[in-house]
């Protein structure tokens, strides 16, 4: 939903509420599909609301200098490749994100500056029940890991196999034991899960895939640490004889409390956008470059 409250003159103002629920079946006010707004998005738009009502009224929308342009974003979650394929394959969708996809529609061409709000993660012991604004975060890359081994009956012929389970199994211990090289500077997480892990019980698993993101608070650590986590899948895939096909999925830039300068006082390449086509599910063992999308937080 995109709605303007002003002029039309002068500079135009976005301000950005958005709308996603995340894959959590446990939570108690959960959809039948297993998505619950459990992530604060319930009060990102309540936000925003409030902020069209308040500008809407007449004495405030004839006063403004300018224009403030509502939008409703969905799709603020970064999901898993599963669901991004099938809404790539459903829907004139090409970005992994609501924001990065309507950047690439055109949506914010006229937008001269973009404002949102965000909950924030509240300690459980605090005071305070709830938060929002604006904090610094960290960007990431979405990273799939198809590994690829060869079947066999599980019982009768497991040695004509190639576990491709063990393979990501033995990669997810390397990456265990990396950890130790990530600079607390740098503010790394690494969290991968495996969406695929088999066929069947009786058959030695000759594809499996995972799922992850590799997040720090600069771009030179995120490149850094993806290197690391992609040694560790081709490694350990080596060491099995399978075939590690990896992808990296479309990716956001840090966001710091200030947006960066270089020295000659211009923004770094990495906070304009250098967009590709976002990779379709993987074809060959080439993972594509790591490709940056403009982070508007």
């Amino acid at each position: 939903m995109k709605a303007a409250i002003g002029t039309g003159e002068g500079p135009n103002v976005a301000l950005i509420g958005e709308l996603d629920g995340l894959s959590c079946p446990s939570h108690p006010a959960a959809t039948p599909e297993g998505y619950a707004h459990s992530c604060g998005h319930y009060a990102q738009i309540t936000c925003i609301l409030g902020a069209a009502l308040a500008l809407s009224d007449p004495e405030v929308a004839e006063s403004l200098d300018g224009t403030a342009t509502i939008f409703a974003v969905p799709a603020e979650e970064f999901q898993g490749s599963g669901v991004r394929d099938e809404v790539r394959r459903t829907h004139d969708v090409h970005c992994a994100g609501g924001k990065c996809e309507l950047l690439r529609r055109g949506e914010f061409d006229d937008i001269d500056l973009s404002v949102t709000t965000h909950s924030l993660m509240v300690d459980r012991d605090s005071d305070v029940d709830l938060m929002l604004g604006n904090s610094a975060c960290t960007g990431f890359v979405g990273k799939t890991v198809y590994m690829h081994g060869k079947a066999a009956h599980a019982a009768a012929a497991p040695h004509m196999g190639v576990n491709a389970l063990n393979a990501a199994c033995l990669g997810m211990s390397a990456l265990g034991m990396i950890r130790e090289t990530f600079e607390e500077k740098d503010c790394v997480r690494v969290h991968p899960y495996i969406r695929e892990g088999g066929e069947a019980i009786n058959v030695v698993p000759s594809r499996v895939v995972l799922d992850m993101m590799v997040r720090a608070n600069s771009q030179a650590a995120i490149e850094k640490v993806s290197a690391k986590v992609d040694n560790c899948f081709k490694g350990t895939a080596m060491a099995i004889g399978c075939e590690a096909e990896i992808v990296n999925s479309q990716a956001t830039c840090p966001a710091p409390s200030a947006c960066p300068r270089t020295s000659c006082g211009t923004p770094p390449p990495c906070w304009a956008t250098m967009s590709k086509s976002p990779p379709s599910p993987p074809a060959s063992a080439t993972p594509p470059a790591l490709t940056w999308a403009i982070c508007l937080q």
